[in-house]
């Protein structure tokens, strides 16, 4: 049943919902009149109605369905047959004296209800023409208790009840529609601004990596012709000279390194359309520990791990990037003799992200910077002091939120840092 829907309709929406609405019923009604057809060949208490024209109708119904998909067509079939159904028994009882009235407004509520409100009114029209119709063929005996005019207020109250329950109904339907149409709308609105603001961002991270690539040949010939220069000048006696040289130089490589934390950047969003793979979080720090090690010995750090590292879903190239941009911000924010960083696992949560955590003795952070260390270009401290782009930390949190996860930090300053960090798990 789900196939032959999702083939003429879209899941979703309010056809798909009247189509499925309408395909329910009717699947029960044939089954309920299959079985009493059956049992009427065998028990004369069935055999009053006879339940195969019912039986070959909902068939129709059934094959129109599934070859053409048009709920309107096989509504207004089904309202024709429910006319032939309920005529016969209000010409039976007495005719428009009869409280038998569901032909009147029954079949309209079907067709506003499952097709459209000018076909249920269209209906209704029908069915004050029968309802007309009956009044005047109407050969019930009239007495003192039962006039003319006593038979024209009970057709007059029918009419009156049925133009009410349709009347709202019909109210309830447009409503409905105009609250349908204003979400399309707003929904057409969204997906625009959802549209344009990635194209935008698609642009400009096009446009870093573009600038970031032309960024380097004007560099690098810095570079080069620093180097000439301070080999040309080597015996110079002025030092000044060699120290602006050096200035230049060191400036050069720092401009280098932040073109190089663009591009990795920039990389970040470029990477979406790679597939996910299993990580395994004890490996990635071993990875980490194995490109830090010279680092390590330099600053005589000590490394530990705790708890059990679980597996995530990710891409393990920008792990490895997260822990080791983390780890480095670790050991150069350090001055103590002997820096001490843990990695470690807290938990993971019911909705299966785990938590991870990076600790340090550094020289901590004020908690008014905490969040604004995460920002692009953000620094709290002079290159003189401490090294660095002001990208490590916002590259971190790119890489976390490109796969739903979190990151914050717990510090005080003069007493390290702890940066913890959520990705999904297995």
């Amino acid at each position: 049943m789900v196939s032959i829907l999702n083939k003429h309709f879209e899941p979703q929406t309010e056809e798909y919902r009247k189509a499925q609405f309408f395909l329910n019923n009717l699947i029960i009604v044939t089954i309920i009149c299959s079985i009493f057809a059956i049992a009427s060949l065998f028990s004369p208490i069935y055999q009053k109605i006879s339940y195969m024209p019912f039986v070959g109708l909902c068939l129709l119904l059934l094959f129109i369905f599934i070859k053409t998909g048009n709920i309107n067509i096989c509504v207004n079939i089904a309202v024709i047959g429910c006319f032939l159904v309920l005529i016969k028994p209000i010409t039976q009882t007495s005719g428009v004296s009869s409280q038998f009235y569901a032909w009147l407004i029954l079949p309209p509520l079907i067709a506003v209800t499952l097709s459209t409100i000018r076909a249920g009114i269209i209906w209704f029209l029908v069915s004050i023409l029968f309802e007309i119709a009956f009044y005047l063929a109407d050969n019930t005996p009239l007495t003192e208790l039962y006039t003319q005019m006593d038979k024209f207020n009970i057709m007059l109250n029918r009419i009156c009840l049925s133009i009410i329950i349709m009347s709202t109904l019909i109210s309830y339907e447009r409503l409905k529609q105009k609250q349908q149409e204003t979400i399309k709308h707003h929904l057409a609105e969204m997906n625009a601004q959802q549209e344009a603001l990635t194209k935008k961002n698609e642009e400009l991270e096009r446009f870093a990596y573009v600038a970031s690539h032309d960024l380097r040949t004007p560099l690098r010939n810095i570079i080069s012709f620093g180097g000439l220069l301070n080999r040309r000048l080597k015996d110079h006696s002025d030092d000044s000279i060699h120290q602006f040289l050096g200035y230049i130089n060191n400036y050069a490589h720092h401009m280098n390194s932040i073109i190089d934390n663009i591009l990795d950047y920039a990389r970040i969003e470029k990477t979406d359309m790679a597939p996910n793979e299993i990580v395994d979080m004890g490996d990635v720090w071993q990875t980490v520990t194995g490109l830090l090690n010279d680092r390590f010995i330099e600053k005589n750090a000590t490394v530990r791990v705790e708890g059990d590292m679980p597996k995530v879903l990710a891409q393990q190239m920008q792990i490895v990037q997260l822990l080791q941009n983390l780890t480095e911000n670790a050991l150069t924010y350090n001055t103590s003799p002997q820096p001490e960083i843990t990695f470690g696992h807290t938990k993971t949560d019911l909705s299966g992200q785990a938590c991870f955590f990076i600790k340090d003795n550094g020289i901590g952070i004020e908690p008014k910077f905490q969040e604004k260390v995460f920002d692009m270009f953000y620094r709290l401290h002079s290159l003189d002091k401490f090294p660095g782009t002001g990208l490590g930390l916002a590259i971190c949190k790119k890489i976390v939120q490109r796969y739903g996860g979190s990151i914050w930090l717990e510090s005080q300053e003069g007493q390290g840092t702890t940066i913890y960090f959520t990705l999904p798990t297995l």
